[in-house]
């Protein structure tokens, strides 16, 4: 992972809401800051960072995705959906 002080270095927020949803086919985790919009690394950067969250998160059968936030502020919003299955496994 990365810690707060890697990202805010990144980001300069200073405020992060995180919220934890359970729903009937998926959990859903929102990251949610004040810092810069969020916006796709350029092809000759090496978005690294973020390739190694898909990974991650592909790996156990999530999804996630970033985008700026959608009320028109600046910050970033950040949105993961982990299948029930994974998080909650049949004995």
């Amino acid at each position: 992972g990365i810690d707060a002080n890697s990202a805010n270095t990144f980001g300069a927020w200073t405020q992060v809401e995180v919220r934890l949803t359970r729903g009937p086919q998926y959990v859903m985790l929102e990251v949610e800051n004040d810092g810069d919009s969020f916006r796709e690394p350029s092809a000759s950067g090496s978005g690294l960072g973020l390739q190694g969250m898909r990974f991650r998160a592909n790996s156990i059968g999530a999804v996630i995705r970033f985008q700026p936030r959608p009320d028109m502020k600046t910050g970033t919003l950040a949105v993961c959906l982990v299948p029930q299955s994974v998080c909650n496994p049949e004995p």
